[in-house]
């Protein structure tokens, strides 16, 4: 579960928009690598799992950020995921299918 919910992130984004609207240092630093750029203007570390990027256009800078999809869950992985209730003998389909549930 991530240590924030994607509106908590969503608003941590809204509001550093002064900072992409008016300050040219933070522009550039988020040009350069938008996931440190937040990170030091809101002082935390986000998740590895969060894309943090920007986007320019019609002359404006905006930020971004989603939670990256995961790959492929292992067999212990989803074992855990699934509490048990998935035979370690079933075909990769089948597994499949229940990690879209």
């Amino acid at each position: 579960m991530p240590a924030f919910t994607s509106e908590e992130l969503r608003r941590a984004l809204v509001a550093l928009q002064d900072l992409v609207d008016y300050d040219e240092e933070f522009r550039n630093a988020a040009r350069q690598d938008a996931r440190v750029a937040v990170e030091q203007a809101l002082g935390l570390t986000l998740p590895a799992d969060i894309e943090v990027r920007q986007e320019e256009a019609d002359g404006r800078m905006r930020l971004a950020a989603e939670w990256r999809t995961a790959g492929e869950l292992s067999d212990d992985e989803l074992e855990v995921v699934t509490a048990g209730l998935v035979d370690p003998s079933t075909s990769a389909r089948e597994k499949t299918v229940v990690q879209r549930i």
